[in-house]
């Protein structure tokens, strides 16, 4: 398998609208790091990757994450996977 550069990728999808539809409407990671860079300040925490992982499971109803102060869970849950579901609705 190939490795992906996340900066290539991320230039690709800001340059290309259906690259950027088909990789942000199927993966809440990539919506994240594409729409809410300004929230970036340090490399993705194995612990947020899990939460970003979690709110693209179907099968998981309701969500109850208990984190540290400051650890982006409502960026991640209340702001991005929210705007992530709205966006995956509409591309379907």
């Amino acid at each position: 398998m190939k490795k992906i550069n996340p900066k290539k990728l991320i230039k690709e999808m800001a340059k290309n609208r259906n690259v950027r539809v088909a990789i942000t409407s199927n993966s809440h990671f990539w919506f994240f790091h594409f729409y809410f860079t300004h929230y970036i300040k340090h490399e993705t925490a194995s612990f947020q990757k899990e939460i970003i992982k979690m709110t693209e499971d179907e099968n998981i109803k309701n969500l109850f994450v208990v984190a540290f102060r400051g650890s982006s869970k409502s960026t991640l849950i209340t702001m991005s996977c929210g705007q992530f579901s709205a966006s995956k609705r509409r591309s379907a």
